[in-house]
């Protein structure tokens, strides 16, 4: 005979029979200092596990650092109804030189290492992307100018690295959170 499902057995992993998480949660206060009104603002954000937050058919996946037609940047999105992709930090991470671009699909390139602002890991230590030059065309065979960070020998220069040299750009893949957030806290502001 078969047993009842317990009211929480969505949290049971019936495979090992333990329970675990299901979902990423995220809450977001925003202080009354940076609102307009002095009002707070305060939201949740769930993420479940089986969701799949990277469209099946966007040209890459969703936090990926991408070279376009118009520079590089990061894939924050992408929009079912008309295949248009949203990359963000397209010149620059964040402030002035920054810039949101909706590209269709033929004006994405391909997926690159890191995009301008971003902290990167080298090879000769960690860093940030002041610029990326000589990209060509479709600029995907350029050069990063990085500013090394640390301890090390090279600290404070600025260096040059191709592409092969970048090792790793983690801050990209979290872009597109924080980029939903902004969204929705500006949501309930107005």
């Amino acid at each position: 005979s078969k047993t009842k499902p317990k009211k929480d057995s969505w949290l049971t992993n019936h495979t090992h029979g333990k329970k675990q998480t299901n979902c990423l949660s995220i809450k977001v206060i925003l202080d009354k200092a940076l609102l307009r009104g002095s009002r707070f603002a305060e939201m949740t954000v769930r993420i479940m596990d089986e969701w799949n937050y990277t469209p099946r058919h966007s040209k890459f996946p969703i936090g990926s650092c991408v070279a376009t037609t118009f520079g590089i940047g990061v894939l924050v999105g992408w929009r079912v109804e008309d295949d248009f992709h949203v990359i963000r930090a397209l010149w620059n991470k964040s402030g002035p030189g920054t810039a949101v671009a909706y590209l269709q699909r033929d004006r994405i390139h391909r997926v690159v290492e890191a995009a301008v602002g971003f902290q990167v890991e080298t090879r000769m230590g960690e860093g940030t992307v002041l610029a990326y030059v000589k990209g060509g065309k479709q600029n995907s065979h350029g050069k990063y100018f990085v500013k090394l960070n640390g301890n090390g020998r090279y600290r404070g220069r600025t260096m040059e690295f191709n592409r092969y040299q970048i090792l790793s750009c983690r801050g990209a893949t979290f872009t597109p959170v924080t980029e939903h957030i902004r969204a929705a806290a500006q949501y309930q502001l107005e």
